[in-house]
């Protein structure tokens, strides 16, 4: 393990550990801890040490305004200082040697806001998103205490201060003032759920009083559409945060079994070039006499250490001699499909130009053909059908 310092936004240190696997690096997780709590919670802790079975190296760090090696006082923690950490550390990750993607990102409770949020604002970015017991609005947090709390929400408001003994660091006292709940407010998941595009793995406690268990399941209902490859899981008995040993291993068991579904659901993953013109004509790549199938989209596979962005702009570059950037291409979420007995993850790009003519390094050529001719020529009907409906959303 080795502990790594960096710099947020306000010149603020912050403290992380970067741990690899005992094999093959195959991906990147960055993970956030909740309000007031550190990089090596348990949760954090149970979440980490799965996705390292599985090949990931793991980056996670202190918050700051927390009790923990990062810079801060707790009385200043705020949900979008905590979304503002989170991106600070995945841009700075993404330009350190060591990162390799694909990337996960993971978070419990106001981190768990803060993955879904970045992921909400970068989805080209984020491969995996596996939120624990996530915070999903200030107005639901707000319903919960007047339902679970009333009592410490009332006197919460009217003294302006909430004060108690820490239950994960006996002896500390947390102070919270009434701002945290106002600020809260300025936050919600719910508006920008569809432009989750990634695969999720979700857990929550039953007993969880704080982020209950019918506001996550609302909010994975809205992020997720029907044949998606994503996981729910409400784990029976636990609460908000997982600490004592029962708890923990039911946790472990979900992410162990979540994670192997999500990571190993697939045999490759492919980044394609989804190329459309002003006339509604999408750029297919004529293969034959060069790689099956005979007909298909510009891109290819992606490379060890690469996202899939990266892939694109490669694959475009050596596919048609193109020398496209990251804001010439929108992205449109991911797709399984089957091909030779192989499950294929897609990364899907739109790229909208009404250039005639292409350079084609790979295959015979490149056409531009109408949806109905495009459908005959590929393979994959109904495949093309979900395409066109993606391309019909993005195209604007």
């Amino acid at each position: 393990m080795q502990k790594i310092e960096l710099q947020n936004r306000k010149s603020q240190n912050i403290v992380g550990n970067l741990e690899l696997p005992s094999g093959e690096v195959k991906g990147t997780c960055i993970l956030q801890h909740g309000y007031g709590s550190d990089k090596n919670s348990k949760t954090i802790t149970t979440v980490r040490e799965e996705f390292l079975n599985l090949g990931f190296q793991t980056f996670s760090f202190d918050t700051t305004n927390s009790f923990n090696e990062s810079d801060g006082d707790y009385e200043d923690a705020r949900q979008g200082l905590h979304c503002e950490d989170l991106e600070d550390v995945v841009k700075w990750s993404q330009k350190q040697d060591w990162f390799t993607g694909p990337l996960a990102l993971s978070g419990h409770s106001m981190g768990g806001y803060a993955v879904i949020r970045y992921t909400q604002d970068h989805p080209e970015k984020v491969n995996f998103l596996v939120p624990v017991a996530p915070v999903v609005s200030g107005a639901l947090i707000l319903q919960a205490y007047k339902r679970h709390k009333p009592n410490i929400l009332k006197e919460w408001k009217e003294t302006g201060m909430y004060e108690r003994e820490s239950t994960s660091k006996p002896g500390v006292i947390r102070r919270q003032h009434w701002d945290v709940m106002e600020e809260w407010q300025n936050h919600d998941l719910l508006p920008d759920a569809d432009k989750i595009k990634v695969p999720i793995l979700m857990i929550v406690g039953s007993e969880d009083t704080s982020c209950t268990p019918q506001d996550v399941k609302s909010l994975y209902d809205a992020m997720v559409k029907k044949g998606e490859e994503s996981l729910f899981y409400e784990v029976q008995g636990s609460p908000h945060s997982f600490r004592i040993e029962e708890d923990l291993s039911r946790l472990r068991e979900v992410v162990s079994e979540g994670l192997s579904h999500l990571l190993n659901n697939y045999d490759a993953r492919k980044a394609l070039l989804i190329a459309v013109n002003s006339k509604n004509e999408v750029l297919i790549q004529d293969r034959r006499n060069h790689k099956k199938p005979d007909w298909g989209y510009f891109g290819g596979g992606i490379e060890q250490g690469e996202t899939s962005l990266q892939a694109v702009i490669r694959e475009t570059k050596e596919e048609l001699d193109l020398d496209i950037k990251e804001n010439d291409l929108i992205y449109m979420g991911d797709s399984y499909t089957e091909w030779d007995g192989h499950t294929i993850m897609r990364y899907l790009y739109l790229y909208k130009t009404d250039q005639e003519d292409f350079t084609v390094l790979e295959g015979k050529g490149a056409h531009w053909m109408n949806h109905e001719t495009a459908k005959e020529y590929l393979e994959d009907e109904d495949r093309f059908n979900e395409m066109v409906e993606r391309i019909k959303e993005y195209y604007k």
